[in-house]
């Protein structure tokens, strides 16, 4: 529809009420104005609708006047839309929390401004072998992974972090820190403990006293 359709539509008045409703103003001009069976022997006996231009100007003066009111309401009934509550529920919003963590999964989106630290909290803290200064946080930015690292001990640059704050579906992982990375190979912490080298010292002694005698 045109805005002169809309116009005419929205400020047509009815003249004559009428014994029902002409097909003819379902479509334009929406009015009976020069319609040719208005008067004469053919006049129809449906409700007639017309055009005028000073009354559709009265009609959007007063409208524009009633915006202006603002709303219709005393003053108790005014405070009680003042003090208004409106509670917030967050649905299907989660993140994912995986590596180093007490329990690892999906933690649910509780409220505004979720932190890392919320969503650590939620996967149970690191475990004794996460490494604290190498937290990793996937994120998708337009259709690209983005990767940042953050490191927990340091407050201040972890405040400034974007990754901070998380969205929707972020991926956090706690990488494991050298004594679980070594854990994980053939010969792991072997050679870390001091029974080791207890061992190999007396071997060594052995050994020199064989020699020498």
């Amino acid at each position: 529809p045109t805005s002169v359709s809309k116009e005419i539509k929205r400020n047509r008045t009815q003249a004559f009420p009428g014994s029902g409703e002409c097909k003819r103003l379902g479509r334009f001009p929406f009015v009976c104005d020069n319609c040719p069976r208005k008067y004469g022997k053919s006049k129809c006996g449906c409700a007639k609708f017309h055009y005028e231009a000073r009354a559709a100007q009265a009609m959007a003066d007063r409208r524009l006047v009633q915006s202006r009111q603002g709303i219709d309401c005393d003053e108790s009934e005014f405070r009680l839309v003042d003090d208004a509550i409106v509670t917030v529920e967050y649905v299907d919003l989660c993140v994912n929390v995986l590596g180093e963590v007490n329990h690892a999964g999906i933690i649910p989106v509780t409220k505004d401004h979720f932190t890392i630290l919320d969503a650590l909290s939620g996967a149970g803290d690191l475990t004794i072998n996460g490494n604290r200064t190498r937290v990793m946080v996937t994120r998708q930015v337009d259709g690209v992974n983005q990767v940042y690292f953050v490191d927990l001990t340091q407050m201040q640059s972890l405040l400034q972090s974007p990754a901070f704050y998380l969205q929707q579906n972020d991926l956090v992982y706690v990488t494991p820190n050298d004594k679980r990375k070594r854990e994980a190979q053939s010969v792991g912490n072997t050679f870390n403990t001091p029974a080791v080298w207890i061992s190999l010292a007396s071997l060594a002694t052995t050994i020199a006293a064989l020699l020498i005698r």
